[in-house]
């Protein structure tokens, strides 16, 4: 007699998903503006060093990185060429079929925004190698960041802005009360037995392709948590990861619109502002 397959009994305990986003578009000279002028002095040691005239005397070099940041200005305007980039695993990947399909056809829904075009993650490196030295660092900084990498191939393809977004899973497994059947061969293959957990947090972020303007942001978080048989658990948890993963970037794109939807508005006011 041949034992039946295995079949994975499936139920859902938990789903629950929440996000938010934030926009900037503020000029970088009015922000500085506030501050006090910088001066600089010649020096024996370095030749030429900047330093902040205060009335408190010489600012640390902190203040100098700070103003430095802070000077860049909003140069988007709508409609705009924006690339599109997927990272995964600290690597800037390609953007699954199902993906692609779901946020280009959001996001071009409202055509005033613009044309949206998916970074090549090969061509982004190449970019990136045919005019720096790549430095591995998968943190994001240097030429050789991930971010940077993003924003390399954005360029290589003539786009204004690129719209750069991650998506994470954690998952655990666990015992259920029961665990008892994995004593049984039919309970094994029946009962559901472990309890799969998977958490998946997409984040999103707008930068300027020229200067690195951040634009605005936006998240969402996924949570799943099924009960499978024993059997086969390790596959089903992959399964799993992929599929809240989906499910993350599906939570996603509706932030995504909102904080376009945002930061047009911000661009009205702006304009309004310096008229």
């Amino acid at each position: 007699m041949k034992l039946i397959p295995f079949i994975a009994i499936v139920t859902a305990l938990g789903l629950s998903a929440c996000g938010n986003k934030s926009t900037q578009y503020s000029s970088g000279s009015d922000y500085l503006s506030a501050y006090p002028q910088t001066v600089t002095l010649p020096s024996a040691q370095t030749g030429m060093t900047t330093v902040a005239a205060t009335s408190q005397g010489a600012a640390l070099s902190l203040d100098e990185a700070v103003r430095r940041a802070a000077a860049v200005e909003p140069t988007l305007r709508f409609p705009a060429k924006i690339g599109v980039a997927r990272i995964a695993r600290g690597k800037l990947t390609a953007l699954p079929a199902t993906e692609a399909e779901a946020m280009l056809a959001s996001l071009e829904r409202n055509d005033r925004y613009g044309s949206f075009t998916p970074i090549d993650p090969l061509t982004a490196r190449l970019a990136r190698d045919s005019v720096a030295r790549p430095i591995s660092n998968s943190r994001g900084d240097g030429l050789g960041g991930v971010l940077s990498t993003a924003r390399i191939g954005a360029a290589r393809q003539h786009l204004d802005a690129v719209l750069i977004y991650e998506v994470g899973v954690r998952g655990n497994t666990r015992n259920t009360g029961l665990a008892f059947a994995d004593l049984t061969i039919i309970g094994g293959a029946i009962l559901p037995t472990r309890s799969l957990t998977a958490k998946a947090v997409a984040n999103a972020v707008l930068i300027d392709v020229r200067n690195g303007y951040r634009y605005g942001s936006a998240s969402a978080e996924k949570d799943v948590e099924k009960l499978f048989t024993s059997w086969g658990s390790e596959k089903r948890a992959e399964e799993l990861r992929i599929e809240v993963t989906a499910q993350a970037v599906e939570e996603l794109i509706p932030e995504v619109e909102a904080m376009f939807a945002d930061l047009e508005s911000a661009m009205a006011n702006a304009q309004l502002a310096s008229r």
